[in-house]
């Protein structure tokens, strides 16, 4: 009888670790990217370069909202802690970036944007990588933001479902893109 006990509880041992990898798994599989967006700075009155910032970064912000494999981090937290981090007295190379940030919040991705010259740079900022691209920074806002946010989709791996939600035309005047993405601010 006790060997039947003894072969029980290695059973039920296996099966409780087999359970456990298994939900370590899905849990991997389902866990959104945490995702930090640039701030969308003060809008009462930007310049054109932080019109486009704000602009990219409210687009976002409202669509990722429906896309489950993103978690967006709260704008405020984001935003405070990414001008600790890059606006202290460290000394760091870009590359760091998310090691450093992530000593206040954990988070998988940070989303940065600034002005070289007439290119709009877009920089995805993971663990142990950077990438980059550049856009034409005189180019229609809707074309830029449209462009940056296919490229981040591309670079998150999102399904072509999510992809779609992302890249969803709901303001088909390019003229009017710019004013009603920085109005829509909630």
């Amino acid at each position: 009888m006790s060997g039947d006990g003894f072969f029980a509880s290695v059973r039920h041992v296996k099966l409780r670790l087999g359970l456990l990898i298994l939900l370590a798994i899905q849990s991997a599989i389902a866990a959104p990217v945490r995702l930090v967006l640039p701030e969308a700075l003060d809008l009462r009155a930007p310049t054109e370069q932080e019109k486009l910032i704000g602009c990219l970064a409210l687009y976002l912000r409202e669509r990722l909202a429906d896309v489950p494999a993103v978690a967006v981090v709260d704008e405020h937290w984001g935003a405070m802690i990414y001008r600790e981090v890059a606006g202290s007295k460290r000394s760091y190379r870009d590359a760091e970036l998310i090691r450093y940030f992530n000593e206040f919040l954990p988070v998988d991705a940070l989303l940065t944007c600034h002005f070289d010259g007439d290119k709009f740079v877009v920089q995805l900022h993971r663990r142990g990588q950077i990438a980059e691209e550049r856009f034409p920074s005189h180019a229609p806002a809707k074309t830029t933001v449209l462009a940056a946010a296919k490229w981040l989709a591309g670079q998150l791996k999102l399904s072509d479902a999510d992809t779609a939600k992302l890249l969803a035309d709901r303001i088909a005047d390019p003229v009017s893109f710019l004013a009603c993405t920085i109005a829509d601010r909630k």
